[in-house]
């Protein structure tokens, strides 16, 4: 398998799709370069990813869970590896790297139309924080996240941006 950051194509693609991945690529900048690289002269992009504060009540769960769990020491410095970016800072990211045409759909919502989103982030976005505890603790932290979703009113705040351009020649 090959990881998105090891592409070094030039000049190769007309259009380059991604939904719901870059994100998880923190250097979001030199992600966006390279695609830009690999893409011929007026390829296009159509990117969706996560943008800036999405899920972060979800995420305020887990830091809850985390301490009802016991396990802040695991955590002390760590910052959460993933790029959301605002709209205004991937546009401009986009054009310093020389994009045209930039468009972006700033999609913000409460999360309600999500009704497995709960589940959904446990399945996904709860994988970097298991990465930081002994394997032994996994079982205990998502259940405690689970209890907490479910004990209490938690923020399902989304925020996806949608996002296309066209390389500059």
């Amino acid at each position: 398998t090959k990881d998105a950051f090891d592409m070094c194509e030039q000049l190769k693609y007309d259009l380059i799709f991604s939904n719901a991945t870059l994100h998880w690529i923190t250097e979001g900048k030199e992600m966006y370069t390279k695609i830009y690289n690999a893409l011929k002269v007026n390829g296009k992009i159509a990117i969706h990813q996560g943008g800036k504060g999405s899920y972060k009540g979800l995420h305020n769960a887990v830091t809850i869970a985390i301490k009802q769990c016991n396990l802040e020491k695991y955590f002390q410095d760590w910052i959460y590896p993933v790029f959301y970016p605002s709209a205004s800072e991937i546009e401009e990211v986009l054009y310093d790297i020389g994009f045209k045409d930039v468009q972006i759909v700033d999609a913000i919502s409460d999360g309600k139309e999500f009704d497995d989103l709960i589940d959904n982030f446990a399945n996904a976005s709860l994988l970097p924080y298991f990465t930081k505890i002994p394997k032994n603790k996994i079982s205990e932290l998502k259940n405690e996240y689970f209890e907490v979703c479910r004990s209490s009113e938690v923020d399902t705040y989304t925020h996806r941006l949608y996002i296309f351009a066209t390389k500059g020649e």
